[in-house]
């Protein structure tokens, strides 16, 4: 029985970036280490350590590497993954799905693929669907005005202006921008900029930010806000994500 499946041991000691590509399988991975900053075809996503990640084949990407990266990733033949998700996202692993992952990793170079490895791999895709999808991706609108304007608020997060302000930029009415916005990105603008903020605090605490210097560079009033915002999105305080990081 043919092998579908391609592991790959990443260990990266320093940031690098890659140039923009396509697989023509789908990637699955667990990040042990470090972080990785993705830019898809109408999204970003990033992805800390602990955290896992899935891009369906054939989406084209590149991936920023922050920090020392150790990380597993497979590479799954498309066919097999017919009923899996076809959208990009960031998960966090459960133990089972790990255990799988790691059975794989460690199986014996030149090993036959058995039909149970072909059975486990359908268990490990249908884990996969059970997974807590976290919210580490944004998705960014393609329309010229509005993605003219979610750029410039990732250029300059700290600006805390009114939805009229942002509609102003685009030329367009408040109505009309919230509705379009959240037609194109499937979550309101004010939602969306959270989430900017916290991708951004998560690259800042890769490059060594201290937690006072990316509250104050985002915007937020004060060090404990940015904190409880910050725990309210990933489940974790800025200095744990750090360990991770860092780990």
């Amino acid at each position: 029985m043919k092998k579908p499946l391609i592991i790959d041991i990443i260990t990266h000691p320093k940031s690098h970036e890659t140039k923009w590509h396509a697989h023509e399988e789908c990637q699955l991975f667990i990040l042990k280490s470090g972080l990785i900053s993705f830019e898809l075809e109408n999204q970003r996503m990033i992805i800390p350590a602990g955290q896992g990640g899935w891009i369906p084949a054939g989406m084209g990407h590149k991936a920023k590497i922050i920090g020392c990266v150790s990380a597993i990733s497979l590479y799954i033949e498309a066919n097999l993954c017919k009923d899996s998700p076809q959208h990009a996202f960031v998960f966090t692993p459960t133990s089972f799905l790990q255990e799988i992952i790691t059975r794989f990793a460690t199986q014996p170079k030149g090993k036959p693929w058995l039909k149970s490895d072909n059975n486990l791999m359908h268990v490990l895709l249908d884990e996969l669907k059970t997974t807590h999808v976290m919210p580490f991706s944004l998705p960014m609108p393609q329309e010229t005005k509005l993605a003219f304007v979610a750029k410039q608020f990732i250029n300059h997060p700290e600006v805390n202006e009114s939805i009229e302000y942002w509609a102003d930029k685009a030329n367009t009415s408040k109505r009309t921008f919230t509705r379009h916005f959240r037609s194109e990105t499937g979550i309101s603008f004010a939602k969306w900029c959270q989430q900017v903020r916290i991708l951004c605090s998560l690259e800042y605490l890769s490059q060594g930010k201290s937690v006072t210097w990316i509250a104050l560079t985002l915007g937020y009033n004060s060090v404990s806000a940015f904190i409880k915002v910050f725990k309210q999105w990933t489940g974790r305080t800025p200095t744990q994500s750090l360990d991770g990081i860092a780990n």
